[in-house]
């Protein structure tokens, strides 16, 4: 298996086939698609697989569609680290913006973005 940041090659016409961004929790991975949504499981050390209420839900920027965020769904606020090292805080409903390198501090974990910064069709 290749590397997620290699790309992977269509074996039809050997064009570059795109991944979608992809959020590191340790050893867990999300791909970050248009209906992703974290849960508790994702973002905390209890091995419990609590998927009772998503926690933060991949969404479109309503003035730029293809813009896309993720979505404090929580009662907490998060941390979020941007790729030049400015800390954001993003309190329950409202979003960070998704791209490569973007830390996001959800309590007892941290996530980073890895991937390709833009996808065909605008989807993350």
């Amino acid at each position: 298996m290749e590397h997620p940041d290699h790309p992977l090659v269509c074996w039809h016409c050997r064009r570059p086939v795109p991944l979608p961004l992809r959020l590191e929790l340790g050893r867990k991975t999300v791909y970050l698609n248009s209906d992703t949504h974290l849960y508790p499981w994702h973002v905390r050390l209890d091995p419990e697989f609590d998927f009772s209420r998503p926690v933060g839900a991949v969404g479109q920027n309503p003035q730029n569609p293809r813009i896309w965020g993720l979505r404090n769904c929580s009662e907490t606020p998060w941390v979020a680290t941007l790729p030049d090292g400015t800390l954001r805080d993003v309190p329950p409903d409202r979003s960070v913006r998704l791209g490569p390198e973007v830390r996001i501090n959800f309590g007892e974990v941290e996530g980073i973005v890895r991937g390709a910064p833009e996808v065909p069709g605008g989807a993350p």
